[in-house]
Protein backbone atom coordinates (compact mmCIF):
# COMPACT_ATOMS: atom_id res chain seq x y z
CA UNK A 1 0.00 0.00 0.00
CA UNK A 2 1.10 3.47 -0.62
CA UNK A 3 2.60 5.68 1.99
CA UNK A 4 1.19 9.07 2.15
CA UNK A 5 2.67 12.23 2.87
CA UNK A 6 0.58 14.45 5.63
CA UNK A 7 1.06 17.58 6.82
CA UNK A 8 -0.25 18.75 9.69
CA UNK A 9 -0.86 22.41 10.96
CA UNK A 10 -0.98 22.99 14.36
CA UNK A 11 -3.34 25.67 15.25
CA UNK A 12 -2.69 26.01 18.75
CA UNK A 13 0.49 28.04 20.74
CA UNK A 14 2.99 25.88 21.37
CA UNK A 15 2.39 26.89 25.55
CA UNK A 16 -1.31 26.11 25.30
CA UNK A 17 0.25 22.13 23.72
CA UNK A 18 2.10 22.78 27.33
CA UNK A 19 -0.20 23.20 28.85
CA UNK A 20 -2.22 20.33 27.99
CA UNK A 21 0.96 17.92 28.38
CA UNK A 22 1.35 19.26 32.19
CA UNK A 23 -2.43 17.74 33.17
CA UNK A 24 -2.07 14.89 30.95
CA UNK A 25 -4.17 15.82 28.07
CA UNK A 26 -2.82 14.74 24.23
CA UNK A 27 -2.58 17.92 22.07
CA UNK A 28 -4.90 17.76 19.19
CA UNK A 29 -1.61 16.94 16.85
CA UNK A 30 -1.02 13.51 18.90
CA UNK A 31 -4.69 12.61 19.17
CA UNK A 32 -5.36 12.60 15.36
CA UNK A 33 -2.12 11.09 14.11
CA UNK A 34 -2.98 8.31 16.91
CA UNK A 35 -6.59 8.05 15.55
CA UNK A 36 -5.29 8.07 11.80
CA UNK A 37 -2.79 5.07 13.00
CA UNK A 38 -6.02 3.15 13.60
CA UNK A 39 -7.54 2.62 10.29
CA UNK A 40 -3.88 2.87 8.29
CA UNK A 41 -0.17 3.38 9.71
CA UNK A 42 0.84 3.66 6.41
CA UNK A 43 1.09 7.81 7.03
CA UNK A 44 3.86 9.85 7.41
CA UNK A 45 3.33 13.23 9.39
CA UNK A 46 5.49 16.05 9.44
CA UNK A 47 3.93 19.26 11.77
CA UNK A 48 4.05 22.78 11.78
CA UNK A 49 2.94 25.26 13.86
CA UNK A 50 2.53 28.80 12.05
CA UNK A 51 1.29 30.59 15.33
CA UNK A 52 4.19 30.18 16.90
CA UNK A 53 7.03 29.05 14.75
CA UNK A 54 8.68 31.94 13.21
CA UNK A 55 10.52 30.77 10.48
CA UNK A 56 8.31 28.72 8.06
CA UNK A 57 10.37 29.55 4.49
CA UNK A 58 11.72 25.71 5.07
CA UNK A 59 8.14 24.47 4.66
CA UNK A 60 6.60 26.52 1.93
CA UNK A 61 8.93 24.38 -0.60
CA UNK A 62 8.31 21.27 0.43
CA UNK A 63 4.84 21.32 0.37
CA UNK A 64 4.04 19.83 -3.03
CA UNK A 65 4.98 16.29 -1.49
CA UNK A 66 2.06 16.17 0.80
CA UNK A 67 -0.48 13.96 -0.29
CA UNK A 68 -2.73 15.91 2.41
CA UNK A 69 -3.10 18.60 5.20
CA UNK A 70 -4.82 18.40 8.32
CA UNK A 71 -5.57 21.98 9.67
CA UNK A 72 -6.19 21.55 13.46
CA UNK A 73 -8.12 24.38 15.32
CA UNK A 74 -6.97 26.30 18.26
CA UNK A 75 -8.89 29.05 20.49
CA UNK A 76 -7.34 32.21 18.43
CA UNK A 77 -9.58 33.83 16.54
CA UNK A 78 -9.18 34.87 13.03
CA UNK A 79 -10.42 38.29 13.67
CA UNK A 80 -7.73 39.59 15.72
CA UNK A 81 -4.64 40.97 13.94
CA UNK A 82 -2.14 39.33 16.03
CA UNK A 83 1.12 38.23 14.48
CA UNK A 84 0.33 34.10 15.40
CA UNK A 85 -3.12 35.31 13.51
CA UNK A 86 -0.76 36.94 10.52
CA UNK A 87 1.28 33.79 10.12
CA UNK A 88 -1.28 31.12 10.11
CA UNK A 89 -3.02 33.31 7.29
CA UNK A 90 0.13 33.58 5.30
CA UNK A 91 0.52 29.73 5.62
CA UNK A 92 -2.98 29.18 4.68
CA UNK A 93 -2.34 31.09 1.20
CA UNK A 94 1.03 28.80 0.45
CA UNK A 95 -0.60 25.72 1.25
CA UNK A 96 -3.93 26.87 -1.34
CA UNK A 97 -1.51 28.19 -3.99
CA UNK A 98 1.04 25.08 -3.43
CA UNK A 99 -1.31 22.00 -2.76
CA UNK A 100 -3.40 20.10 -5.22
CA UNK A 101 -5.29 18.03 -2.78
CA UNK A 102 -6.17 19.37 0.60
CA UNK A 103 -7.92 17.80 3.82
CA UNK A 104 -8.60 20.02 6.28
CA UNK A 105 -10.18 18.94 9.77
CA UNK A 106 -11.66 21.59 11.24
CA UNK A 107 -13.24 24.33 9.99
CA UNK A 108 -10.32 26.54 7.94
CA UNK A 109 -12.91 28.23 5.55
CA UNK A 110 -12.46 31.69 7.31
CA UNK A 111 -9.30 32.07 6.43
CA UNK A 112 -9.71 31.62 2.85
CA UNK A 113 -12.84 33.76 3.12
CA UNK A 114 -10.89 37.13 4.70
CA UNK A 115 -8.38 36.30 2.38
CA UNK A 116 -9.77 36.69 -0.81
Amino acid sequence: MKNFNILIVEGNLKEENQNFLKVGIQTHTESLKDSLNVFNNNYHFDVINPSSDQNLDNVKNKLPKYDGLIWGGSSLNIYNNTPEIKRQKLMALQIYYCMDMVLMATLCLPVFLLLN
